[in-house]
């Protein structure tokens, strides 16, 4: 992929089990105007500084994770939702916590800042 544009809806559905994935993941985020302090070195972006960060999000706009909940073979999912509608936004997958909240940040980054639609 590294020729081609990675979009947020790509980005939302790599494997960070692949280490290049993990760090194109990490640069995204940085790339948010959320977590732009950290384009320097993505190495700081923390699942702590992630946390912190979705505690802002949901203060501040109407879209939230619903659930995580194991999705066997030692995986998780997670689903977002629009608060004011109870819509359903996206849903991600990951091997981490670590990795799923990064994606669902970057969800919710698409959808509540660049207003992607994921139910293409």
């Amino acid at each position: 992929m590294s020729n081609q544009k990675l979009t947020i809806e790509k980005i939302v559905i790599l494997d960070a089990r692949i280490p290049e994935n993990l760090d194109l993941i990490k640069l995204a985020l940085s790339k948010t105007k959320w977590l732009e302090k950290y384009s320097q070195d993505i190495e700081k972006i923390t699942l702590s500084v992630l946390e912190r960060l979705y505690e802002k999000i949901v203060e501040k706009y109407d879209a939230q994770i619903a659930y995580i909940q194991p999705a066997g073979d030692n995986s998780w999912v997670i689903m977002i939702k629009n608060n004011k509608t109870h819509a359903w936004i996206t849903t991600v997958y990951s091997k981490t916590l670590f990795e799923g909240m990064a994606k669902a940040i970057l969800a919710l980054y698409g959808y509540l800042v660049k207003g992607i639609n994921f139910k293409k």
